[in-house]
């Protein structure tokens, strides 16, 4: 996981990343986010799975980059991703939880089944 070291992040930080809109920008948005959590020593936070009982720490963290994660992502999508259970857990919030389906995919972009009034793809 990441250092005990407290990580700095300002609201300029913030603001030069993307806001994810849907599929049409959903590439930029990953290879973004995943860079600023990697510069900010976040990156395994959001990567590896916690566990079932992760340390005050890790919580911390895992709350730290929900709360990154749920300020890039665009109103009309917003509630389609973030539940209650997801907010406080940014790798939850990545990856998807159990029987959910995630935000992140390496191969595909924002599944459909997220973002039913968004048009995803042009046929």
């Amino acid at each position: 996981m990441a250092s005990s070291a407290s990580v700095a992040i300002t609201k300029d930080n913030l603001k030069a990343l993307p806001i994810l809109s849907g599929s049409s920008n959903y590439p930029i948005w990953a290879n973004r986010m995943q860079a600023f959590f990697t510069h900010k020593k976040l990156w395994d936070v959001v990567h590896r799975p916690p566990g079932n009982n992760p340390n005050a720490r890790t919580r911390e963290l895992l709350s730290d980059t929900a709360h990154i994660l749920m300020q890039k992502i665009g109103n009309r999508i917003y509630n389609g991703i973030i539940t209650p259970e997801r907010m406080i857990n940014g790798h939850e919030i990545w990856y998807g939880s159990p029987g959910m389906t995630p935000l992140y995919h390496p191969y595909f972009p924002i599944p459909e089944t997220l973002l039913p009034d968004v048009v995803l793809f042009q046929t």
